[in-house]
């Protein structure tokens, strides 16, 4: 696929996000968040206690759905997806307690993450060195 945007104009970012809205009742943790991400970039979300930023990646990821506003992967709306649906598109978020299969070598977690990536018909077994990239 190519990575040209619609326009011809420069590349498609892999990930935007615009306008991104999301409602607790009254309360709106996301008010109209936007930004984009292209390949080679590193992007952070800087901010306050309570500013968002979780409820942001949880939003993309696919644990909130949201009130408004887009998130396309790709070019491709990903926005309101379940998280099991997005994990095979490539998005997906870990948690700030990691939690390894304790069972499995450092190796065979990354295997398992791996088989969960972004092509369902991939598995581990077709590809074993597929860990040793990363």
């Amino acid at each position: 696929m190519s990575r040209e945007g619609a326009s011809g104009v420069g590349p498609l970012p892999i990930l935007a996000v615009g306008r991104l809205v999301k409602r607790f009742g009254g309360f709106h943790a996301l008010d109209g968040v936007g930004f984009t991400l292209h390949a080679g970039e590193i992007l952070g979300l800087v901010g306050p206690n309570g500013s968002g930023k979780t409820t942001c990646i949880n939003v993309i990821s696919g644990i909130y759905r949201p009130d408004g506003g887009r998130v396309l992967l790709d070019g491709r709306p990903a926005g309101g997806l379940p998280s099991h649906r997005l994990v095979h598109l490539g998005i997906n978020r870990t948690f700030q307690v990691p939690k390894p299969f304790l069972a499995f070598t450092v190796r065979e977690n990354v295997e398992l993450a791996v088989a969960y990536g972004r092509d369902p018909t991939t598995r581990m077994s077709s590809s074993p060195s597929s860990a040793s990239r990363i």
